[in-house]
């Protein structure tokens, strides 16, 4: 994959450059409106930052933290308007599996849930488990490891600091908020956790992670501009549990992604385009949403001494069962994908099997 990702890389901003110069002698030389910037400059951008980028990805072959010039990059490809080219979120998840690498298998092995016994085929198109989780040798191949779960709750505690401390409002968001309502922690198979952030906080979001800087600061916690939904947080401290590919889950390390909201007419919806054609049920009436509340998050159901208190919508039933399905409360999910896991088929749980694990 390294010899892969370079070439194309290399191929895919040298090409918008070109379409950027292009369009530029064929526009006027008055401004894009709002945050697009202006052909000439952006392509000249775009080639001094792409240098810099494979600079680094040759001499730092085995880095998986972004850097300072990876996110001024793909924020500047995001923000530019070059017709007929690949997504700025294409030109991420190059990187992303560049970075990753040595994670990430060639083509990930699915692992057929039919074959256990503890399964009954649903409808042909999905699998019900009929026994307790902490019995079941299937949900032992699917389960994320407690000591992981319990370095991503301690993510999350720093990370809900830091934006405490700026001012930044955020709540949980996605399977975080499903886990927070449903278990009371990160739901045993999640391997990232969610959180939703106003347009209006933008700036005080970055601020307070000093984005976009990466090198050189002796910061613990990064954040990545991701051009899908908003941005990651990563740490220094938390590198990614396995580099050689050994374990089935957290292929992309620990990380919280912070997904940009907007309110508009008295909803709250994601602010970025690919974000809402990817999850047009996640949006919230501006009533369900605020004002915020808190309720206790645990890293997994039967820790009790490291819990902190998770901000939430105020009223999240109503959410959650137009997006997850009016049976997400008594019936859990795995879903056939899930950051490089690969199942057969999704995977139901009634909750009553579903037990301290």
């Amino acid at each position: 994959m390294t010899c892969d990702v370079l070439p194309r890389l290399f191929l895919m901003a040298r090409h918008r450059a070109a379409l950027l110069k292009a369009a530029d002698v064929r526009s006027s030389p008055v401004s894009a409106v709002g945050a697009k910037v202006r052909s000439t400059d952006c392509a000249v951008g775009l080639h001094r930052l792409m240098d810099k980028v494979l600079e680094e990805l040759h001499t730092e072959p085995h880095r998986w933290l972004p850097t300072t010039a990876e996110n001024e990059l793909v924020e500047l490809l995001d923000k530019s308007d070059a017709p007929d080219f690949p997504s700025a979120q294409s030109f991420y998840s190059l990187l992303a599996q560049r970075r990753f690498v040595l994670n990430i298998a060639t083509s990930p092995a699915v692992l057929n849930v039919t074959l256990f016994d503890e399964v009954a085929l649903r409808c042909g198109e999905t699998c019900v488990l009929r026994e307790p989780v902490s019995r079941s040798s299937l949900m032992r191949l699917i389960l994320v490891p407690v000591d992981m779960r319990v370095a991503l709750h301690g993510l999350l505690r720093a990370v809900l600091g830091v934006l405490e401390s700026a001012g930044v409002k955020c709540w949980a968001i996605g399977g975080t908020l499903l886990g927070a309502m449903r278990h009371g922690s990160i739901i045993p198979w999640d391997d990232d956790v969610d959180l939703g952030v106003l347009a209006a906080d933008e700036a005080r979001l970055r601020a307070a992670f000093g984005f976009p800087r990466m090198d050189g600061v002796e910061t613990d916690l990064l954040l990545e501009y991701v051009p899908m939904f908003g941005y990651k947080v990563y740490s220094r401290s938390l590198p990614p549990p396995s580099r050689d590919g050994s374990v089935t889950c957290m292929t992309y390390g620990y990380f919280i992604d912070i997904f940009i909201l907007e309110e508009l007419q008295g909803r709250v919806f994601f602010a970025r385009n690919e974000a809402k054609r990817t999850w047009p049920n996640e949006w919230w009436y501006r009533d369900e949403l605020f004002p915020l509340t808190r309720v206790p998050f645990l890293p997994t159901p039967s820790s009790s001494r490291q819990m902190l208190w998770l901000p939430v919508a105020r009223s999240p039933l109503q959410h959650l069962q137009r997006h997850h399905g009016v049976t997400c409360m008594e019936e859990a999910v795995v879903p056939r994908e899930l950051h490089g896991r690969l199942l057969s088929h999704s995977l139901h749980i009634p909750m009553t099997l579903l037990d301290d694990v």
